[in-house]
């Protein structure tokens, strides 16, 4: 946000995170599960990927430099940041956390960006097992590191790979941060049982990575939220009806849509909030039924852009309700309706018309460009019950909304 390098005291001025570190929210609530795991991993590497861009290494990357706030984990003290070729790392003098250095940080060689991804490997094995994957003691742990196989018992079969990848002893055979991320961002977030924790709500996506890239560069770092809600203060300004098309509620802690079969019901901002450009972040699970949910934006009497997934997993963006076209689609390899999803979609004005990006549980999913843009209007969260005599009502509950200009 602001940062001055030259002058008597240097400081640099970054935004604030409300959130714990990642060891307080390991050790009080035990490891990271399913999408929440997938999403913490591809955050935290998009981070570090914007970084090494911009030609920094953090060299420092532990449980307690990431921050697990309401927009999603956030990588923090750089105070021993450096570019590649300058070096902190002397003989007599290790720069780092023991237990998350990499062998050429344990052996005083030059510190690349290969060295954060093996610390991010140990990292990311951390969350997901909530234990160091070389252990602890600086003596044994060095000369784990450097010689012995990192404990990945327990680790999620779907990042295992890349976690692998990622501990290569040698750099030079070691995964880059950018090919971590490609698969990252290529694969379809797993899912596993339903969480019955609340309380670390982020919104998924990269676009931290954006953020932080913005506040090592010093831009001045403006979010232009809209709106946020975890829907526990029933007067927040959510619109509460009851219809012949459905029901919209607040209900401990969560806001509750039930529309009858055949019949979607959509929820706006609250005071008639209005936008052209918009990102949107709903985090939810289906509780029962045959139907969809998701977000939307440019919204008018029947034409709107969504952004949806159903209970079988098929995700789309419906350029509009009403048009006889082909909508992108995409069919999610894993989804459980029944656990905390989380659906993001960005409409963004760009050359030629408006851009629709949009992204489940952290992945980015689909993108396409509509030549004949709505207008700006309101945006929100909708659900949906298919028709049909047979059709189980549809229970959509929101845990957290929020919306930002791109």
């Amino acid at each position: 946000m602001d940062y001055d390098l030259d002058g008597p005291e240097p400081y640099l001025v970054t935004e604030y995170v409300e959130g714990p570190g990642l060891d307080h929210y390991l050790h009080t609530r035990g490891p990271l599960r399913g999408a929440e795991l997938h999403a913490f991993a591809a955050y935290t590497m998009q981070g570090l990927h914007s970084m090494h861009a911009l030609g920094i290494v953090h060299r420092d990357l532990k449980p307690s430099n990431v921050l697990l706030g309401a927009a999603g984990p956030r990588i923090i003290d750089f105070g021993i940041a450096r570019l590649p070729d300058s070096t902190l790392t002397t003989a007599s003098h290790l720069v780092g956390t023991p237990a998350f250095m990499s062998p050429e940080q344990v052996e005083r060689r030059p510190v690349t960006a290969a060295s954060d991804v093996f610390s991010w490997g140990s990292l990311v094995a951390y969350a997901a097992t909530g234990r160091a994957p070389f252990g602890t003691g600086q003596a044994d742990v060095f000369l784990r590191i450097r010689t012995g196989a990192p404990d990945l018992a327990g680790m999620d079969e779907a990042l295992l790979p890349l976690v692998r990848g990622a501990l290569e002893k040698d750099p030079a055979k070691r995964m880059t941060s950018a090919e971590i991320l490609a698969a990252l961002t290529l694969e379809p977030a797993p899912q596993r049982a339903r969480r019955a924790r609340r309380g670390w709500r982020w919104a998924a996506g990269l676009a931290s990575g954006a953020a932080l890239v913005a506040t090592l560069l010093a831009l001045r770092y403006d979010s232009g939220r809209l709106v946020e809600d975890d829907f526990d203060d029933p007067a927040s300004g959510w619109q509460v009806l009851g219809s012949g098309v459905g029901i919209q509620e607040y209900g401990q802690g969560y806001y509750v849509m039930r529309p009858q079969p055949g019949f979607s019901i959509f929820a706006p901002a609250p005071r008639a909030l209005s936008a052209g450009d918009v990102d949107m972040t709903a985090i939810a699970q289906m509780d029962g039924g045959s139907g969809l949910w998701g977000v939307w934006c440019r919204g008018h009497r029947f034409n709107r852009y969504e952004f949806y997934v159903s209970e079988l997993g098929d995700a789309y963006i419906s350029t509009n309700l009403w048009r006889n076209q082909d909508k992108p689609h995409y069919k999610l390899a894993r989804w459980d309706p029944g656990v905390r999803n989380t659906i993001r979609g960005r409409c963004r004005t760009v050359s030629g018309g408006v851009e629709l990006t949009m992204w489940v549980n952290g992945v980015q999913i689909l993108s396409t460009v509509d030549r004949t843009p709505f207008p700006p209007g309101q945006f929100g969260f909708n659900a949906t019950t298919w028709g049909g005599q047979k059709t189980n009502e549809t229970v959509v509950r929101v845990d957290h909304f929020e919306a930002h200009r791109p």
